[in-house]
């Protein structure tokens, strides 16, 4: 992580404990007014923080990426396996392709992008090409990156068990006995049908595709896993109610707490959603709090009976933000605290907390990488598009691991 990164952090923590004193003291409208700037400062912090962090992430992505324009053959020194040659040959081929088109293919490069010719069009993603698009993707996914997350071959819908044992107990039994005190566990199927996302069309001119400096497969790689983030973010966010694709948590979610003072948050609210959540997922390192960046500048201002701050800043690199000792995912999907009743919403969850590896989401197949170049020749570019097949669900057999806040 960048140094500047971490002086950044320090200094939003620093900021934090000086808006603190601010608000523990008799409020005026001088200080009122220092106070909300200082929140507004502490949130500029965290956007930067996070865009230096992803930048990072990039950065060490890209220098650890092999790229075919600097790679030329593989010396003895290289791995020469089989699979490793093969992987290069078709990364090499694929950039060719996607610079210049398949005309620019010699007969071994189309030799080894032929097996990755997609069924619906295009070229499925080399693996050495995925492992960037993955890495990015670590970046930009702050909430997806807690959710547990399989890869199947295909796109065939596949089903999910689940039962509700909680109410099971061992029992005692006598010495020969002459009944058996076992219980069936009842249970239940999640079905899980995968639909497809698309990045939607990155254009680039081909004056720039024709220079030899340009970085292609990182532009490609950044762009695209912001896209599909964002995208994906706000499907698993607000999806689906019924859940028959990308089902949204907020909806899913059926536990709430509800705020006890509308619009107006308070310490006591906070205490209600942490111990309205089962202790067992408490205790899980995928349990932690997520919310957008205005209601974290309210939870700013809270402290405890104690007068403690409850939410604590980290001061580490790439370490999260702790509400109550649960790290903070922020969620910028999640809508506000509503100001009044009257524009609260029936589904209306600013804040949500619990173990976030209950939601399930499954990667169908491989990636499709299009080229486009006749739809923008007049325009002397070229577009790139990214399709993805995912399917999401919050598995939830009735024992409720994430919990809302209806306010």
């Amino acid at each position: 992580m960048s140094q500047m990164s971490v002086e950044l952090r320090q200094k939003k923590a620093a900021l934090i404990e000086e808006a603190r004193k601010v608000l523990s003291s008799t409020m005026t409208p001088e200080s009122r007014a220092k106070y909300d700037a200082m929140v507004a400062d502490v949130k500029t912090m965290n956007e930067d923080i996070e865009r230096m962090e992803r930048q990072d992430a990039m950065d060490a992505a890209l220098n650890a990426s092999v790229r075919s324009e600097q790679r030329g053959p593989l010396s003895d020194a290289d791995d020469k396996s089989e699979s490793a040659q093969k992987e290069a040959r078709k990364l090499s081929a694929f950039w060719n392709y996607a610079k210049r088109g398949n005309r620019a293919l010699n007969a071994e490069e189309q030799r080894a992008l032929g097996e990755s010719v997609a069924s619906a069009g295009g070229y499925t993603v080399p693996t050495l090409f995925d492992k960037d698009i993955q890495t990015a993707l670590l970046a930009y996914g702050d909430i997806i990156n807690k959710v547990h997350q399989f890869d199947t071959t295909d796109g065939a819908p596949i089903q999910l068990p689940m039962a509700n044992d909680t109410a099971t107990l061992a029992v005692e039994i006598a010495e020969n006995p002459t009944s058996n005190p076992e219980q069936d566990v009842a249970f239940q199927q999640l079905t899980f049908t995968p639909v497809e996302l698309t990045s939607g069309q990155v254009l680039v001119s081909n004056q720039l595709l024709e220079d030899a400096a340009f970085d292609l497969q990182g532009y490609l790689s950044k762009l695209f896993a912001i896209r599909y983030m964002r995208g994906l973010t706000n499907k698993f966010t607000n999806g689906s109610v019924d859940g028959t694709s990308i089902q949204g948590v907020v909806s899913a979610v059926t536990q709430k707490v509800t705020i006890t003072t509308q619009g107006t948050l308070q310490y006591k609210d906070i205490v209600n959603i942490f111990t309205g959540l089962d202790p067992a997922y408490v205790g899980l390192p995928s349990c932690g709090w997520s919310f957008n960046q205005n209601t974290y500048g309210q939870l700013l201002g809270i402290v405890d009976n104690e007068a403690r701050p409850i939410l604590v800043s980290s001061v580490s690199a790439g370490a999260p933000d702790r509400l109550f000792g649960k790290p903070v995912a922020l969620n910028q999907y999640l809508p506000n605290v509503a100001a009044s009743t009257a524009t609260l919403g029936a589904t209306n969850s600013p804040i949500m907390f619990g173990d976030w590896s209950s939601y399930w989401l499954r990667n169908a197949g491989k990636q499709r990488f299009v080229r486009l170049v006749e739809r923008y020749g007049e325009l002397n570019q070229t577009a790139f598009i990214l399709f993805r097949r995912v399917a999401g669900k919050y598995v939830n057999a009735g024992t409720n691991p994430i919990i809302a806040f209806k306010g």
